[in-house]
Parts: C-alpha cells; sequence; structure tokens
C-alpha cells in the first residue's frame, strides 16, 4: 500500500513480486487494512488505522519511540533493533 507519490519507489521493490494498491482516498486504505490478515508497516498512520479496525500489525521502528509511536493493537507488535534489541509488545 503506498501513495500515488511513492509510485516509482513501489514498483522498484515490487518488481513483479506483489500487487501494489494504491487507494483513492481514506475510507479506501481503512477498508483494505481492515480486510488484511496482516499489516507489516514502518511508523505511519496505517498502523493507527490497523489498530482501529483489530489488524493485527508488525511495526518495524526506525528512529522512533516504541513507547510513544508502537503498537496499540490486540495482536500488534513492533520491532526497534539497537544496541539493547527491544521488542514491544502492545497490552
Amino acid at each position: 500500500i503506498g501513495s500515488p507519490k511513492e509510485t516509482e519507489w513501489l514498483k522498484e521493490v515490487a518488481q513483479d513480486d506483489f500487487s501494489i494498491i494504491q487507494p483513492d482516498n481514506i475510507l479506501s486504505l481503512v477498508d483494505i487494512v481492515k480486510r488484511s490478515s496482516l499489516l507489516i508497516t514502518n511508523t505511519s498512520s496505517m498502523q493507527f488505522i490497523a489498530a482501529g479496525t483489530s489488524t493485527p500489525t508488525l511495526t518495524l521502528m526506525g528512529s522512533a519511540s516504541p513507547e510513544r509511536w508502537g503498537a496499540l493493537g490486540s495482536g500488534s507488535y513492533c520491532l526497534k533493533i539497537n544496541e539493547n534489541q527491544e521488542n514491544f509488545k502492545s497490552k
């Protein structure tokens, strides 16, 4: 799933191995996330949509704080690798 601004990058990453979905609006995005069996994402608005739709999520944390921006929903996890190799699970 990606925005129209990411089209070229998504095509490069996908290399015909998976489909690219670019929803026309936020309601379409919510519907796609809700129908998904798993969402793997970076820290973005999609992890919060997934929490609101009870979609299990794996959030790959960059420099963001898992305690502040991490997983919210049941069955959701954050993965942040650093010196301490910390993993966080929602409660």
